[in-house]
């Protein structure tokens, strides 16, 4: 009598599928049954009567005890996890989320006084966030000295870890003082890791010992801050130049490609030796790196040399350089269309090119489902429609080039590119 006609495993199970839990209707429903096969079927359980009210407390109490069960399920799943649930999963991995740094910025400084100025400088930006000079040195605060009349450039950090401060927005002294503040650079430094990329990065390691030995490289690379990506090509077939692309990779050897970002891991001789150095000690011995030697220019392509006993191993790896494609957006403007559309549809766009892996293609369809995910939606309709996403060309440094230099390099649009690179035709 007690489960007479009443499927309860509607209400939550497991599936091939995973964890499934029934709607806040199905639980009313079931409540609502089972309430009438007690009380009688004729009973008045609308939301007026106090019957009615009583079926609808116990069904947002177990609709919360079930939305909380698939909360659990779902933090225990690394696709769907966030936050410090991530975390864990991650750290199981050997994977640690990357915190956010202090942003530093490089100032010119203009002395008006008629004297010296030999002082801690504490400028602030138009956002209100305090900036001080420091010593990169010993990385805590330093009085810096400026001539009378003189101009010098000073680097200052932010005292607030993350990244801020676009170019333009520190120009005045936090204090009053006879001194003329510019920002001549972007702020370098970087926000806590989100998300999405920590569980792209996880995916992309998987352990620091990898079940191969390439998989262990890759994984070793990405640990380095400032390594964004590390593509790698093993030649293990019978071919004797295998076409990779941009180059072609002999029998046995193995092509590194990485996308460094040198504000976070400078492009010196320290660094390349640490690139250097995991590449040499993660590799089989007598296995071979092969050295990038393409017509363009822009890729550097670096080279650290293992001395063991008066025998040298030359070691290479491509810096991938970054590429950055010029895209039109056609659309008809509907109802409610509003001109700040345009910039959230640029930072989608922006968003999803950026974390495009190594020697990725742009679809034009994926292109298209970023601008419609990007309609702000007015009580839940489109307010505007997409014809086309077209790429127009890809440059580097403004100047374009061919499918073939795009080959194992990268994407990326700074915040200053969005207006230039991606434009619209409005109709």
């Amino acid at each position: 009598m007690l489960y007479d006609n009443i499927d309860y495993t509607k209400l939550i199970r497991f599936s091939k599928d995973g964890l499934i839990i029934g709607s806040y209707t199905d639980i009313r429903q079931a409540i609502t049954d089972r309430y009438k096969q007690i009380y009688g079927s004729d009973l008045d359980l609308s939301i007026g009567t106090l019957d009615g009210q009583f079926i609808e407390m116990l069904s947002l109490m177990f609709n919360n005890i079930l939305n909380v069960t698939r909360s659990l399920y779902d933090s225990v799943d690394p696709n769907t996890a966030q936050g410090h649930a991530l975390d864990v999963i991650c750290s199981l991995s050997n994977v640690q989320r990357r915190p956010a740094s202090y942003s530093t910025a490089t100032l010119s400084v203009t002395n008006n006084d008629s004297n010296d100025f030999n002082d801690v400088l504490d400028v602030i930006d138009g956002a209100g966030n305090e900036w001080v000079s420091f010593d990169t040195n010993t990385n805590v605060e330093a009085a810096v000295e400026i001539p009378a009349g003189q101009t010098v450039e000073v680097i200052v950090r932010n005292l607030s870890k993350g990244a801020v401060a676009p170019i333009g927005q520190i120009t005045k002294t936090a204090i009053s003082s006879l001194l003329t503040i510019s920002q001549v650079s972007y702020a370098i430094g970087q926000d806590e890791e989100t998300d999405e990329h920590l569980r792209a990065r996880r995916n992309a390691s998987l352990s620091v010992s990898g079940l191969t030995t390439l998989e262990s490289l890759q994984a070793k690379l990405l640990q380095l801050n400032g390594i964004e990506d590390v593509k790698i090509y093993n030649n293990n077939t019978t071919i004797e130049g295998l076409d990779v692309g941009d180059i072609t990779v002999d029998y046995h050897d193995v092509y590194v490609c990485v996308r460094q970002n040198t504000d976070l891991l400078p492009d010196n001789a320290d660094s390349n030796r640490n690139i250097g150095n995991i590449i040499y000690n993660s590799l089989t011995p007598g296995i071979r790196t092969t050295e990038y030697s393409g017509s363009f220019s822009t890729v550097a392509d670096r080279s650290y040399i293992q001395n063991i006993y008066g025998v040298s191993q030359p070691v290479y790896w491509k810096k991938c350089v970054e590429m950055k494609p010029k895209l039109n957006v056609t659309i008809a403007k509907l109802p409610q269309f509003t001109t700040d559309t345009l910039d959230r549809i640029r930072q989608k766009l922006a968003n999803y090119i950026n974390q495009l892996p190594i020697n990725s293609t742009l679809s034009t369809q994926e292109l298209y489902v970023q601008v419609l995910n990007a309609d702000p939606l007015f009580k839940g309709r489109a307010t505007f429609t997409v014809s086309q996403v077209t790429v127009t060309e890809i440059d580097v440094n403004g100047t374009a080039v061919t499918d073939e230099d795009v080959k194992n390099n990268y994407f990326n649009l700074a915040e200053a590119d969005l207006d230039t690179y991606i434009t619209f035709t409005i109709s």
